[in-house]
């Protein structure tokens, strides 16, 4: 650089000078004549152009003038202005080279060029799938950063188009073809394998700015083609006038573009509710569904749902669809009865967008009515989703139908949905429901040879309605790894602090015999004990009442620490659609459940039997018919079935 600094000083003695030069003309990029050999020769002997006068204002004058500005502390933006021409009119007349003395343009004057133009690719945009064709599509992504001493003016980027590693076709598979650089955005291209914008811009040391890719993809293209674009920046350092070139002078490939077929996949959401039991309340969610696009966006615009059974929907006030994420509310549903085929529609006319390979789920809520419609008990009124329209990113339209209503709508297809459409978990609806809670004992240590407590309950009829108990099974595990013959009998049951073993059946299930436990005869160790609990009559718990239970027994032997009692209340594991009618199972103190009131070889066992005494007509529900009516129900989906367990343990 002091060579360099040295040889303009002597050539400002050898040369002459430009007599009384004025540069009273405006010049910028693509000007000519006579202005800008001037322009051209004074820069010469300033030492910033080192090619021949021409009288043309190209790309090595505007690196020039930029170079100059640069060094006198102006805009360096590549136009011969009122600054510049003023600057260069009193250099001109005075003969001055650019010695400069600000302490900044010394500096950057007097340091050698070095470092780097770096691109690499952007890692926030990673390899991407795509579905033809697509407009102004993202190819590529890279960060430009000038890590040299000096500003840098580009002047070229080149772009490599590769389909699966073959350039030939790139005209049939891409069209419209620019680049955008910072704020700045090249011409649009034809594309071709290899591709050139010049351009004019200003890299600042230690900038960083974005370089990225963009065309139209023809839906000519091969399905699960690779598209891949390579970049090369260069430009000239704006004071030492050295080329400079990204990544050696060569190409950098970026990220791989892959064909493919879009979709957009239903299915019920993760979260949608567990199988269960309602009363009618101001809402229930339904069912939550979920949308998940592959390779586009899409645009969920129709959704269409079913309930089977013309009465089942009688008590919904208004189905609400709403987003999962948000809540906030998507649709208001049209309730609809089509009568000839026996179920209820909800229609949703909806605008639900679903970006590119994401997820979207929304809730579909009930709305009931004040009054309950009296015949609504042991219904599921769970939604089923038949039919789903959505638009793709170019406007067009896909829809799915389930295969079971095919004939309910013209489908043109592009989206499966299973033949009986996408279900969720049972909602049943009863007139009325026992809420049952189990109670921490006071004491969990039980001394031997006395009657204690070892579990304890509560069970709650809702609000709308009373309800009935007829039997009810507890699991009892006894520990007695010390072989002390630790046993229990002589059980006993209590309602609050009355003692009701009068009013029940105590016995353990075991090989289809109910062996009663009121007495001597008692349980042990080594199996895991089945105990039901059988009221005589049937223990009605009026609406909105609780009552509490408790189990005892006489606890025998029980004197190691590794004796212990743990008890659960289990919960059912499915729930018949028909009737229930409650029928004796080989013994008159164990009851079950039968699919009609004279069957008795099908009557199946349940850990718990209850009644919304929701039958009227042709047996009004007593206690007395009750094995004649059709309102009895097991454990499934009973609000907190399972219990929690309780274990006691040797004093």
């Amino acid at each position: 650089m002091k060579f360099f600094l040295l040889s303009i000083f002597i050539l400002s003695i050898i040369l002459p000078k430009l007599a009384l030069a004025s540069f009273d003309v405006n010049l910028k990029y693509g000007s000519r004549g006579a202005a800008v050999i001037d322009l051209q020769k004074f820069l010469q002997n300033q030492g910033f152009f080192k090619s021949k006068a021409t009288g043309r204002y190209g790309p090595i004058t505007l690196n020039a003038v930029k170079a100059f500005q640069y060094a006198y502390g102006l805009t360096s933006d590549g136009y011969f202005g009122k600054a510049s021409r003023a600057k260069a009119s009193i250099l001109a007349n005075v003969g001055t080279t650019p010695t400069i003395s600000t302490n900044v343009n010394s500096k950057i004057i007097n340091t050698p060029f070095a470092g780097t133009l770096d691109l690499i690719k952007n890692i926030s945009y990673a390899n991407q799938p795509a579905t033809a064709p697509k407009i102004k599509f993202k190819l590529a992504s890279f960060s430009l950063t000038n890590n040299t001493t000096e500003m840098i003016n580009l002047n070229n980027i080149e772009a490599v188009l590769t389909v699966n590693n073959d350039s030939s076709f790139i005209s049939f598979y891409i069209k419209n073809l620019y680049a955008v650089y910072g704020d700045n955005t090249t011409f649009v291209n034809s594309a071709y394998g290899n591709n050139y914008w010049a351009v004019n811009s200003q890299l600042g040391i230690g900038q960083t700015i974005i370089l990225s890719l963009y065309g139209d993809i023809s839906p000519s293209i091969p399905l699960n083609a690779v598209i891949n674009s390579k970049i090369l920046v260069s430009g000239v350092s704006a004071m030492s006038l050295t080329n400079v070139y990204t990544n050696s002078n060569a190409v950098l490939s970026g990220q791989d573009i892959t064909i493919g077929t879009s979709s957009l996949a239903v299915k019920e959401d993760s979260s949608t509710p567990p199988p269960g039991s309602f009363v009618p309340s101001q809402k229930i969610t339904a069912g939550k569904f979920q949308f998940t696009s592959t390779a586009d966006a899409y645009n969920v615009s129709e959704l269409k749902f079913i309930v089977p059974g013309l009465n089942n929907t009688l008590s919904i006030k208004e189905v609400v669809l709403t987003d999962n994420a948000t809540g906030l509310v998507l649709a208001t549903g049209l309730i609809k009865t089509d009568y000839t085929n026996n179920y209820s529609t909800f229609d949703f006319n909806v605008n639900i967008p679903i970006p590119i390979n994401s997820s979207k789920s929304v809730t579909l809520v009930y709305h009931f009515n004040k009054i309950i419609n009296s015949n609504i008990t042991n219904i599921n009124i769970a939604p089923i989703l038949i039919y789903t329209k959505a638009l793709n990113s170019t406007g067009a339209a896909v829809d799915g139908v389930a295969g079971n209503y095919k004939n309910l709508f013209i489908s043109s297809g592009g989206i499966s949905l299973p033949a009986g459409g996408i279900t969720v978990n049972s909602l049943r609806i009863f007139k009325s429901l026992p809420m049952l809670t189990h109670i921490p004992l006071n004491n969990l240590k039980i001394s031997n040879g006395s009657s204690a407590p070892f579990y304890k309950f509560s069970i709650k009829a809702d609000p709308n309605g009373d309800i009935s108990i007829k039997q009810l099974t507890l699991l009892v595990t006894i520990s007695d790894m010390d072989k002390n013959n630790f046993h229990l009998n002589n059980f006993t049951f209590w309602k609050e602090n009355t003692d009701y073993t009068g009013s029940v059946a105590i016995g353990q299930v075991f090989y289809n015999n109910f062996l009663g436990l009121g007495g001597a005869r008692g349980i042990s160790s080594g199996i895991t004990n089945t105990v039901a609990i059988n009221f005589v009559l049937e223990e009605i718990i009026p609406a909105g009442q609780t009552e509490t239970y408790t189990l005892k027994a006489f606890f025998n032997n029980f004197i190691s620490p590794s004796n212990s009692v743990s008890v659960s209340f289990p919960s059912d594991t499915e729930m018949l659609d028909s009737g229930r009618y409650l029928k004796t199972v080989f013994s008159k103190f164990y009851h079950g459940l039968a699919q009609t009131n004279m069957d008795l070889a099908t009557t199946n066992y349940y850990n718990f039997l209850w009644s919304d005494m929701s039958e009227l007509y042709p047996n009004p529900h007593n206690i007395f018919n009750g094995s004649y009516t059709n309102d009895w129900y097991n454990g499934f989906g009973i609000l907190n079935l399972p219990l929690t367990s309780q274990t006691v343990t040797a004093q």
